[in-house]
């Protein structure tokens, strides 16, 4: 097994990986599926969002009596149980906890950090878990559910990309041109800005806008976090958070849409709608 220390694009739009020990391996296409550390390997677009990372940490547990009902999920909101111990990074992570039951003797614990600027240490996600579940027999379950679920949604992606026709140059175009459609650069788009809020609010903040959030019409907060909403979706969506949430996050709202790069970012892309 090589590890790759560098992946460059040459003039053909073929890539080459460059690994360790100055091996070079040619290809048509590099696909990076290394999770938060392919960071580096990656290339991002230039005037775009900052990045920020979601982590979390998960467990399947086999219980005798399961008092959840099969039916629903249940999220536990932030909380700041550790605040006396962890303080520092209560506040630079804070995360809630959700619980899925899976079958009768089964259920899916998952301790989420739903935004931070670099990856929530496992650790502490460890530390957390164990506070509120108390339980250390557990299978580790990273999140990349937005953009699995992007993926696997599609079912024709070979059929545009996979063709001999198509595959003589620059498939790696090819390929984001097919998986990021004009669309969802708009839903990109919206989801950055969003992202950049959670980011400035402190937990008691967080609480306050997941109380607006599921105050929204069920179809509306189910397809949010189902990614099923339509770029025109996301501005009714945000029309009716401006709504139901307090005079405080309203100024939020309009305080980071105005100044902060990510409103500038997503306004320049609605104006191409």
């Amino acid at each position: 097994m090589l590890k790759v220390e560098q992946i460059t694009k040459v003039a053909d739009g073929h890539s080459v990986a460059v690994c360790e020990g100055e091996i070079i391996v040619p290809s048509r296409l590099a696909t990076v599926a290394s999770g938060a550390a392919s960071v580096k390997l990656l290339e991002y677009e230039v005037g775009g969002a900052k990045i920020s990372v979601q982590t979390a940490y998960g467990m399947e547990v086999e219980v005798e009596n399961n008092p959840y009902d099969p039916s629903l999920m249940f999220i536990i909101y932030y909380k700041d149980y550790m605040k006396q111990k962890v303080q520092s990074l209560d506040t630079e992570y804070p995360t809630f906890l959700y619980v899925m039951p899976m079958f009768p003797s089964g259920v899916f614990f998952e301790e989420t950090c739903l935004a931070s600027r670099d990856a929530m240490p496992f650790d502490l996600f460890e530390e957390k878990v164990d506070v509120t579940v108390g339980n250390h027999g557990y299978l580790k379950a990273p999140k990349y559910a937005s953009a699995i679920i992007k993926i696997l949604e599609q079912d024709n992606y070979s059929k545009h990309v996979g063709t001999k026709e198509r595959i003589v140059e620059n498939i790696s175009m090819q390929v984001w041109s097919t998986l990021w459609p004009q669309e969802r650069e708009y839903q990109r788009a919206f989801f950055l800005f969003g992202l950049e809020l959670i980011l400035l609010l402190v937990i008691e903040g967080i609480r306050t806008f997941f109380n607006s959030f599921f105050r929204l019409p069920a179809w509306m907060w189910w397809g949010f976090l189902g990614s099923s909403l339509s770029s025109a979706d996301l501005i009714l969506f945000s029309f009716y958070m401006s709504i139901f949430a307090p005079n405080n996050m309203r100024i939020a709202l309009v305080r980071h849409l105005m100044p902060d790069p990510s409103g500038a970012f997503m306004v320049k892309a609605y104006l191409t709608l």
